[in-house]
């Protein structure tokens, strides 16, 4: 079977063989049902896995990709061991906590959601300075608790944020984007010279599972991330599979 002709988000290789098909419905990362098919299609080049876009992209991820919202002090259970459970927003905030972050530092949440992560790390760092933005004014309540106005931006990031961070933070978003690169070179220009982009996607090849998940356009192997951040400029400091299970944890700068 075939798709529409498309080409690949990373390096523009021209796409037309489906690699997986199933007519759906299908499911989101949040669990909601979509009645589309689930479509995979492989670039030869430089090993991206993706699929087609979600009809209407910007309502979507405006109005109905509410993560965490309907239930106060909602969270996503990441491991389970031995009885001890582990949360996904706490596990993410003691790996940003492990960085080596300067004090005062300026720090932007991207496709923060209700910015629960970095809430945990600004209450054990309450030096650093926090900013968050999404593509969803959802959110706004929650931030609004504890984040300054001026330091909150949505569905456009500000021009006056560029060279602004010394740390970026984007955990679980660029799977989602129909132009991972172009939005890493986004991020890219409101990084401070010697700031840092500290970010997670899942690894489609540690966690198969991920090719089931409509919504994620991206399935990022470690050939396709490695292109994506080379053609946005950015410098890989370190890339690591291991730290957080079926997934990329990557710093760059």
């Amino acid at each position: 079977m075939k798709a529409d002709l498309m080409k690949c988000r990373v390096c523009g290789t021209s796409l037309s063989e489906v690699g997986f098909d199933d007519p759906g419905p299908s499911l989101t990362s949040i669990r909601t049902v979509l009645d589309l098919p689930t479509q995979v299609l492989l670039c030869d080049v430089c090993g991206h896995a993706q699929s087609p876009d979600l009809p209407n992209i910007p309502q979507f991820y405006d109005t109905q990709y509410r993560i965490s919202l309907d239930i106060d002090g909602h969270d996503q259970l990441y491991q389970n061991n031995e009885g001890q459970q582990v949360f996904r927003t706490a596990y993410q905030a003691e790996m940003v906590l492990n960085l080596d972050i300067a004090h005062n530092a300026k720090i932007l949440d991207f496709g923060a959601g209700k910015a629960t992560t970095m809430k945990r790390v600004v209450d054990a760092r309450p030096d650093l300075i926090p900013y968050v933005f999404d593509v969803s004014s959802d959110y706004t309540e929650h931030w609004a608790e504890w984040v300054p106005l001026e330091n909150t931006a949505t569905y456009r990031l500000p021009k006056n944020w560029g060279d602004k961070f010394d740390l970026i933070t984007a955990h679980f978003v660029l799977e989602h984007v129909q132009s991972p690169v172009e939005i890493l070179k986004e991020i890219s220009h409101c990084l401070a010279p010697e700031g840092r982009l500290f970010f997670s996607v899942p690894d489609v090849e540690g966690n198969t599972g991920d090719l089931l998940v409509v919504d994620h356009l991206n399935h990022f192997t470690l050939a396709s991330i490695t292109n994506a951040l080379a053609k946005s400029n950015l410098i890989i400091d370190n890339i690591d599979r291991s730290v957080f299970s079926g997934a990329f944890v990557i710093i760059a700068k």
